[in-house]
């Protein structure tokens, strides 16, 4: 995750609110206006369900050169509740090759009275960095509010100037969940006499309308949305990206850092790219002696790359590099060999140099990066993308490479980059391509415990978790916490009322694919209910941590399982002395097109043993089954929440 455009980006998502692509028109040219934003003049529909409300928005952005653009941006938004105080914030991110400047910003009050015009003293100039940053051009311009009179109305305005047209703005008509739109419009304007800085475009919504007029010698791409009202925030739902209306735009031509290059295709954009790795992939001579001695030894193509791969990994670590053009392109192999850090560009472009010495093939590739980023749009060729890895097409079959991490073994790419279009990129050759996708078998959860439960209805509980696939990715900020942390987030999950903690490690293994694995002793009093002569007690313990509850009635956005998922327990309760089973509960199961679930019980001794294996299915489905998707989870529900009974022997 290191390309600069991605990093802009994802600070404005973790600090405050996407500073949006998002739109209104007023005659051609983004202009300030006299604006009555009294709350009283919302539509009341607006209103329902909304913690803010955009106002107002106008963008107008209009191409000058082959590598220069002015962006103007006028737009008011009115936070109604502290919910929707993050979209009163602003923060304009710029670098090397782009200026922002004539920042003003207005707040009124809930009558639409003016209250404070911002100052330039509190517009604040700061670094864009991370702990990973080595060093980068990358800033923003940020206000921060200190007015929270609820509701209120703040109006931004603002210019770009870029020295870079390599990336273009996008129209995403929701910047946010929870906000509706009462007006909105974008404007492209380009010119006519160059072809070559014309833009391409691309609607993801048939609802949304492009009005393309010819005036004085330019196209003007006019935009425009109104009275909409917020997308709610639900459980299975897509990126907001993937489910809300977006207009994409790309150059047909563009410039950044003296090179050039198209988006006339995928093959066209792949050879900017290589344009700027050329030469790159050049390792010192002893560097090259030493891989050619190595894949002597070993006996094929996979050994070879494997062992490289080791090699990279224990050489090298990863640090974002976000200076000038080092948003795009890669160290040199020579420098990242001497100095053994680098982003992910010049990592996988010195793995790349690493296997081309040992006469194996491998190729760049582009990805947009991310657990729940959204998706790449296949035929509409532009830079989508935020991250490299590698790719390697081996003996007939495609090995991919994740170059950043020190961790993982060769071949495995987990959440972050799976299952997704990337471009392989080749001198004349560069395509799109998918990731694979894991299946529940990888990506599972396998939970092992062993309860010891008392007559007095107290037990004793060992718990082995194993994390494989997306459940390691998951857990793999838990392996690396404090330990005081891990303790905290270990007891959180069994989410007991009252419990003691006796014993707990985590740790880490490899084998195909990474595991976390942590281990548990906890004490519980009260797990088991007395009722006479009986205990009553519920034999899946992990009920409340896996709890599917939904709070909607209703849906508006699709449903959407990313993936393939698993889930498999085995709880083995060693009974109280004296104590039998009684009538054992029969095979629970249930299956549909979201998933699968079973359930068992049987007796063993003196010990009852109960299996659990419960399946999600990767699938996009329709609001119109939600009912459907609600009654398979609320049976899964009730299944997990059933309940067995030990009699005292002989009463």
């Amino acid at each position: 995750m290191c390309l600069k455009y991605y990093n802009m980006n994802r600070f404005i998502q973790i600090t405050f609110v996407l500073l949006l692509s998002v739109f209104q028109f007023s005659g051609l040219q983004a202009a300030k206006s006299k604006r009555d934003y009294s709350i009283k003049k919302i539509p009341p529909q607006l209103l329902v369900n909304a913690n803010s409300v955009m106002r107002y928005y106008n963008e107008t952005v209009e191409r000058t050169s082959l590598k220069s653009s002015i962006k103007k941006v006028v737009y008011a938004v009115t936070v109604l509740n502290a919910a929707g105080k993050q979209s009163g914030y602003f923060a304009q991110p710029y670098f090397k090759y782009s200026h922002v400047g004539n920042i003003s910003a207005t707040i009124f009050d809930a009558k639409g009275k003016k209250v404070k015009k911002v100052t330039t003293d509190e517009i604040m100039d700061i670094a864009i960095e991370s702990a990973v940053t080595l060093y980068s051009d990358s800033r923003a311009k940020v206000i921060s509010l200190d007015y929270f009179n609820y509701p209120f109305t703040v109006e931004y305005s603002f210019n770009i100037s870029s020295k870079s047209s390599l990336n273009m703005d996008r129209w995403q008509v929701y910047p946010t969940v929870n906000m509706s739109i009462e007006q909105e419009d974008f404007t492209m304007i380009t010119p006519e006499d160059d072809p070559g800085l014309g833009v391409y475009y691309y609607l993801n919504d048939t609802s949304l309308k492009l009005d393309i007029k010819h005036l004085e010698g330019k196209t003007y791409y006019h935009l425009h949305v109104e009275n909409l009202p917020p997308v709610r925030s639900e459980k299975f739902s897509k990126n907001l990206t993937d489910r809300t209306p977006v207009v994409r735009f790309a150059p047909v031509s563009f410039s950044v850092g003296g090179f050039t290059g198209s988006y006339k295709s995928w093959v066209d954009y792949g050879n900017f790219i290589c344009d700027l790795n050329e030469g790159r992939a050049v390792l010192p001579k002893q560097t090259e002696q030493m891989v050619k001695a190595l894949s002597a030894r070993l006996k094929d193509d996979r050994e070879v790359m494997d062992s490289l791969y080791k090699f990279m990994q224990d050489k090298v670590r990863y640090v974002s590099v976000q200076k000038g053009l080092g948003g795009w392109q890669p160290f040199e192999a020579k420098m990242v060999d001497k100095l053994s850090y680098g982003d992910c560009k010049a990592l996988t472009n010195y793995m790349k140099s690493l296997l081309l010495a040992a006469n194996i093939d491998a190729k760049y590739t582009l990805v947009r990066a991310g657990q729940n980023a959204s998706g790449v749009v296949a035929d509409f060729p532009s830079n989508q993308f935020n991250h490299a890895i590698l790719c390697v097409p081996l003996n007939g079959d495609t090995v991919w490479l994740e170059c950043t991490s020190q961790h993982i073994p060769s071949g495995y790419l987990g959440s972050f980059t799976d299952d997704r279009y990337v471009l392989v990129v080749e001198k004349d050759g560069s395509k799109i391509v998918r990731t694979p996708a894991e299946d529940e078998n990888i990506n599972t959860k396998i939970r092992v415990a062993e309860v010891t439960l008392n007559t007095d209805g107290n037990c004793v509980v060992d718990v082995k978790t194993h994390n494989r696939g997306i459940f390691y990715d998951k857990n793999y900020k838990l392996y690396s916490d404090t330990h005081a942390r891990q303790k905290k987030a270990l007891l959180d999950r069994l989410r007991f009322s009252t419990v003691s903690l006796k014993d707990f490690t985590v740790s880490e293994s490899f084998d195909s694919v990474p595991e976390i694995l942590y281990r548990i002793q906890v004490e519980i009093p009260r797990y088991a209910t007395h009722s006479g002569n009986r205990l009553f007690f519920a034999p899946f313990l992990f009920s409340k941590e896996e709890n599917y509850k939904f709070k909607q009635k209703e849906r508006q956005n699709d449903i959407s399982i990313r993936r393939n998922v698993s889930y498999n327990d085995t709880v083995v309760f060693h009974l109280p002395e004296g104590y039998i089973a009684g009538k054992l509960t029969p095979l629970k199961s249930c299956s549909s097109k979201f998933g699968t679930y079973s359930a068992t019980f049987r007796i063993e001794k003196n010990d009852l043993i109960y299996t659990r294996r419960f399946v999600m299915y990767k699938g996009t489905f329709p609001a119109s089954e939600y009912h459907d998707f609600v009654a398979f989870f609320n049976k899964v529900r009730k299944y997990d929440q059933t309940k067995v009974v030990l009699m005292k022997a002989g009463k």
